[in-house]
């Protein structure tokens, strides 16, 4: 009950601040980019409590026989599902029943995000010269581009 009533409050925050920001300018709070932007800024939450569970598990198992090796794949793994169940929970308030293909289309879209992100930073640092750390940014732009419009155009649509 303590957690439902902590994501209330911060929902609350979130839809205050953003329909008192635009509501500035005269948008109505129900316009559908004033929507889109706190589903955007929910999304942005769960994608940081996902690097918190990914970066957690990795360095608490990472010295563990057998494990160790695949800390950071596990960690990223159950960032994955904790996106999965967040996302479709929280940010874009999924009720249906059709949570095998909502999990199929999350993990394509995970994969297809995270492929091309890679793909974009490599060419980035060996055809382009860009440094490594810029090429991981935009890189990491691209990929929540892609889970974002993905998550919310193809496998959560309403």
């Amino acid at each position: 009950m303590a957690g439902k009533k902590l994501l209330s409050s911060i929902n609350n925050i979130i839809e205050t601040v953003v329909i008192w920001f635009f509501g500035l300018f005269g948008v109505q709070s129900d316009n559908k980019y004033v929507i889109w932007i706190i589903q955007f800024i929910k999304f942005n939450i769960v994608g940081l409590l996902n690097f918190l569970i990914t970066t957690i598990v990795y360095f608490v198992i990472r010295g563990l026989p057998y494990v160790g090796n695949y800390a950071y794949a596990i960690g990223y793994a159950l960032g994955i599902i904790n996106s999965y169940i967040c996302n479709k929970l929280w940010t874009f308030e999924s009720k249906g029943t059709k949570t095998g293909r909502e999990t199929a289309l999350f993990f394509a879209v995970s994969l297809v995000a995270l492929g091309l992100s890679q793909g974009v930073k490599y060419l980035l640092e060996n055809s382009l010269g860009v440094g490594d750390i810029i090429a991981y940014f935009i890189s990491l732009v691209l990929a929540l581009a892609i889970n974002y419009f993905g998550s919310k155009f193809i496998v959560f649509k309403k």
